[in-house]
């Protein structure tokens, strides 16, 4: 009984022995030696987010004139002292009205345009490819959703079209257009109240907003604190607006943008270095600005960005969370776990063919995961980099 109780249990033994000997060839079997990673080549910035404010030196453009205003600048045009930025109509319709003796002036350029080329009596191929190629971009502009593109395209084929007539001979000239579309704005002009002008003060680069903090935000960086960015920031601080103001100049082609920042985030900043910005917005996303100022206030540093960049978005921005690129690296981009040193060396071990190859690096970055190497080195794009492996040495024949 005692014997046959033995027996079972030095079976049983072997049994597991077997079965634990068995999973273990098979993951090994099934589980690599070795964990392999490709060398890439990567591009990454050394970074930190901020909130800002835009600091301009600014004049604020007012008009006592009520009724229905039509800009003739955009944002971010550049316009002279004195320059007329804006009409007044009384009405809504008187407005409709101006824009279509416009549109019709505009027509009548785009005719007059056309007649000159009569003195060129070859129709060439050139012609057919101009009007296939003003085309093309109006539907590239509609793609866009560009509305002033689609206006200048749209003009540009218009005029392809009027000189094609002409050198194809189906017309000799526009006149009776032109005298036709003269007489219509004559006759609805005769029906338009007469309309007020608004004019700039000063020269520079016009915004259609005005926000209030003009006389708040002024590029005076000796009284300008800290405390007085973090509350435009966060909104504690209130604008003072102007009565009837109807827009606003930028008198200087450079701007700035302040920030209030923590000890941390200020040990990054250096004056007189160049950075870029990101404001995560199409058009305002690689804005070359540079360290104008880093000013220790207590608990609180004062960074003051200069830039000098102007577009439709930016004459606008007032508060804004930005990104701050300070330094870029490409390279080539390889786990922390692939390190390896051999002496006093730094390397990976690389899989070629079937031997293990080290290869020195030399670092440029690093971040929690990975170290990104200096291309053109011992290490190149596309090496299959081990990560992880037994006994590694330069040299070693793999199975």
């Amino acid at each position: 009984m005692r014997s046959s109780f033995f027996s079972r249990l030095l079976v049983a033994v072997l049994a597991g022995f077997v079965v634990c000997y068995s999973v273990y060839m098979a993951v090994r079997f099934f589980t690599p030696d070795y964990q392999m990673e490709t060398a890439f080549s990567y591009a990454v910035s050394d970074s930190c987010r901020i909130k800002a404010v835009a600091v301009r030196d600014e004049q604020v453009v007012v008009s006592p004139q009520h009724g229905v205003y039509a800009y003739l600048c955009g944002d971010g045009d550049v316009v002279l002292a004195a320059s007329t930025i804006a009409n007044v109509y009384q009405t809504a319709e008187d407005l409709a009205r101006e824009e279509q003796c416009r549109r019709w002036e505009s027509e009548i350029a785009l005719l007059q345009a056309a007649q000159s080329t009569g003195g060129q009596a070859v129709l060439s191929d050139a012609a057919g490819a101009d009007i296939a190629d003003a085309a093309g971009a109006v539907v590239d502009a509609a793609a866009r959703g560009d509305l002033r593109e689609i206006a200048s395209q749209r003009d540009r084929l218009q005029l392809q079209l009027s000189r094609r007539l002409i050198l194809s001979g189906k017309s000799e000239n526009f006149s009776e257009r032109i005298s036709e579309l003269r007489g219509r704005i004559e006759a609805v002009r005769a029906q338009m109240s007469e309309s007020a002008r608004v004019t700039s003060g000063a020269a520079g680069y016009f915004c259609s907003a005005a926000d209030g903090y003009e006389t708040l935000l002024i590029p005076d960086f000796d009284t300008l604190t800290a405390a007085d960015v973090r509350g435009v920031s966060e909104g504690t601080t209130q604008p003072r607006p102007i009565a009837d103001a109807v827009g606003k100049v930028q008198r200087d082609y450079r701007w700035y943008l302040a920030a209030a920042v923590d000890a941390q985030t200020a040990a990054q900043f250096r004056q007189g270095d160049s950075v870029v910005l990101d404001f995560g917005v199409a058009g305002a996303t690689d804005v070359p600005a540079f360290v104008s100022l880093v000013r220790e206030e207590g608990d609180q540093t004062l960074v003051v960005l200069e830039c000098e960049r102007l577009s439709r978005y930016l004459i606008r921005l007032r508060t804004a969370a930005a990104d701050v690129k300070f330094r870029s690296y490409t390279g080539l981009r390889v786990s922390k776990e692939a390190i390896r040193y051999v002496g006093q060396t730094e390397g990976v071990y690389v899989k070629a063919g079937n031997l293990v190859v080290f290869k020195p690096i030399e670092r440029i970055y690093e971040d929690e995961t990975s170290v990104f190497c200096a291309d053109g080195g011992s290490l190149e794009q596309f090496d299959e980099v081990i990560v992880r492996g037994k006994d590694l040495y330069d040299g070693k024949i793999l199975q």
